[in-house]
């Protein structure tokens, strides 16, 4: 049995799906570029997320390493299939991604959705973690992280062979960097974590069963909760996720943690106990 592979998860009958914000956005967007994606009402309040925004835009989940204790230290290394395209129909990502098969050996990282990294200039998916995120798991996780999830009881044989595998609970750009506008240098904006949370919380109810689905057919014993706002305020989009996995009876050997784009300062960093 292959891992259930992600597809358009939303309902045309759902659309536009409209998310309100609090003050004037418009100043931040490029009407232009909004195509049949996105469209923004005269008070700048309100986006509406249209067909286009979603179709074929998924980003899909990849098993990414392989976690193996070689020459007295855990490292990550290539899955065996070597480099393989993530996104078939788009192109290679940064990574050796291949699809997710269900294993007892997976061990999830759950992130929150993708960013800019995660698709072209056309706005076609590549992978998760494409940028600085993933570049930090590569180089973060067995120095920093992994140390610590064994100081919390993080369980792991140093004779088997591990799976990292990244998800995101919501596969869609929240952030909506594709459509804002450049900044001042003509650089590319600062992620705006209002218009992301805004949308991931508009959309994560309607993808919620789906991503319930991958965890459970994933067969994953050890399940790592990176995505934003991990200070575990009972706040925020990672106790959005907790709280969707503990709901839904995955509570075994799950794990919570900041973000990866901010590893290098690791901070904040906890065990969930079954309840």
């Amino acid at each position: 049995t292959r891992f259930l592979k992600m597809k358009d998860l939303i309902k045309k009958d759902l659309l536009p799906i409209s998310i309100k914000f609090s003050d004037d956005k418009s100043t931040l967007f490029n009407k232009e570029k909004f195509g049949d994606h996105i469209e923004l009402d005269s008070s700048g309040k309100i986006v509406n997320l249209k067909n286009n925004f979603f179709m074929d835009k998924v980003v899909p989940n990849v098993w990414r390493y392989n976690l193996r204790y070689d020459s007295g230290k855990w490292a990550l290394k290539q899955p065996k299939h070597g480099r393989k395209v993530a996104s078939k129909k788009y192109g290679l990502s940064n990574f050796h991604d291949v699809e997710i098969e269900p294993s007892s050996e997976n061990i999830l990282l759950i992130l929150e959705s993708p960013h800019a990294d995660e698709y072209n200039d056309a706005f076609e998916p590549i992978a998760p973690a494409n940028g600085v995120t993933g570049s930090n798991i590569e180089t973060q996780f067995t120095e920093r992280v992994l140390p610590m999830l064994i100081n919390n009881g993080f369980s792991i044989d140093k004779k088997e062979t591990y799976r990292i595998c990244i998800l995101n609970p919501v596969p869609y750009q929240t952030s909506l960097h594709q459509f804002r506008k450049l900044n001042s240098k003509d650089k590319p904006p600062k992620l705006d974590s209002i218009i992301r949370d805004s949308v991931w919380s508009k959309l994560f109810p309607l993808v919620e069963e789906s991503f319930i689905e991958c965890i459970k057919k994933s067969l994953a014993q050890r399940i790592i909760i990176a995505c934003t706002g991990g200070d575990f305020n009972n706040k925020g989009l990672n106790k959005n996720v907790f709280d969707s996995l503990i709901k839904n009876d995955i509570n075994t050997n799950l794990f919570r943690t900041n973000h990866p784009s901010s590893w290098n300062r690791l901070s904040a960093f906890k065990k969930l106990n079954s309840i």
